[in-house]
């Protein structure tokens, strides 16, 4: 995951590995810290998972909230009116901001959920837009598209399922605890085959 704030870029990782414009592991926990022009925390909750908060500048309240736990990295945009008014013209994979359609790139069409593997082709990276990451890696735009992954037919998959992976009874009893995130839970567990995943909460 990488975010821009102005100039600066903060990147975070599997393990919670991290950098800002290139250092790693820059020390800018503090309430001196003002690269970001926003208070900012880094929190390490155990050696699997690590949060890291960019404060609102008046309330204190966290305004982006991202948090890694082993390989996997959320992101969480928090706040009310103000933050909904700064995002109201947003697009991209995850959807408009508000209405959650997932509109294309010429800001008209909308991909129905059949389409879901062309959605995500339409909002890979292209090559003339600005890059966040200090390196980039494959799939990179335009010599090749995004990695789809393989099909539930696929005898690599199937192989997966017969005892390498969780099966999806075990995954649900994991996660029951998660509530209305649940489905996002098993999921992921299925996906990464790890159970561990379940301790994440919700994300």
């Amino acid at each position: 995951m990488a975010i821009g704030i102005g100039e600066n870029v903060l990147e975070v990782g599997s393990w919670g590995d991290f950098s800002v414009n290139g250092v790693h592991a820059a020390q800018l926990d503090g309430p001196d810290n003002d690269l970001f022009r926003l208070p900012f925390r880094h929190i390490i909750v155990s050696d699997k998972e690590r949060v890291f908060y960019l404060d609102h500048e008046d309330s204190g309240e966290p305004l982006v909230h991202v948090k890694a736990f082993k390989d996997m990295v959320s992101v969480k945009i928090m706040g009310g009116e103000s933050v909904a008014e700064q995002f109201s013209n947003s697009t991209g994979i995850l959807g408009q901001f508000g209405t959650g359609l997932r509109v294309g790139r010429d800001g008209t069409t909308v991909f129905n959920d059949v389409d879901s593997n062309a959605f995500g082709q339409e909002w890979q990276v292209r090559n003339w837009e600005e890059k966040l990451f200090q390196r980039s890696r494959a799939p990179q735009h335009p010599q090749q598209k995004c990695k789809l992954p393989p099909s539930p037919s696929s005898s690599a998959l199937r192989g997966r399922r017969l005892g390498e992976t969780v099966g999806r009874a075990e995954a649900e009893e994991a996660c029951k605890h998660w509530g209305q995130d649940k489905a996002l839970c098993v999921n992921d567990i299925i996906a990464t085959g790890d159970l561990e995943l379940a301790q994440a909460g919700g994300y």
